[in-house]
């Protein structure tokens, strides 16, 4: 485990890359805040040196599943252009709360600011999180087993 390392090594920085919980529930969210309260004490870090990249579990899936699915890339892109509209926000609303919540940093895309996807520096690392879920829902909706660009955020990065 992380407290068995040797003492005299400690991060600086922690970056989770998606998958902090089963499922986008408050529930959740409360469970994994407890198991990142006992990392960041190990590691003697606070929530300002922690980068977290949402995936497909931090979505709330009953309301995912009610956002129309774009079949092309190019549809992706339109549909996420910023600032970014609610009804993509919402199924992400308790890991938005979560962050905000624990202060994890905010991301910057262009002028907007998000939990969800952009820009940090920390300790004078920029770090770029981009978020794969946004469609999430089941592996079906995804054309040809690819992941849908995010050409129109990249613009902005």
């Amino acid at each position: 485990t992380i407290s068995d390392l040797d003492s005299s090594w400690k991060p600086s920085i922690i970056c989770i890359t998606g998958d902090l919980v089963w499922s986008g529930t408050a529930s959740n969210f409360d469970a994994v805040k407890l198991w990142l309260d006992e990392l960041l004490e190990i590691c003697e870090l606070d929530y300002s040196k922690l980068i977290c990249c949402p995936g497909n579990h931090e979505v709330d899936r009953s309301k995912a599943k009610k956002i129309p699915r774009p079949s092309t890339a190019s549809e992706a892109d339109d549909s996420l252009e910023t600032p970014i509209a609610s009804h993509y926000l919402e199924p992400f609303k308790e890991y938005i709360s979560f962050c905000e919540k624990v202060n994890i940093p905010t991301l910057e895309l262009g002028e907007e600011k998000s939990s969800l996807v952009g820009t940090c520096d920390i300790n004078g690392i920029r770090f770029l999180v981009l978020n794969t879920a946004w469609f999430s829902s089941s592996v079906s909706h995804v054309p040809s087993g690819k992941a849908l660009c995010q050409l129109t955020v990249l613009i902005y990065l």
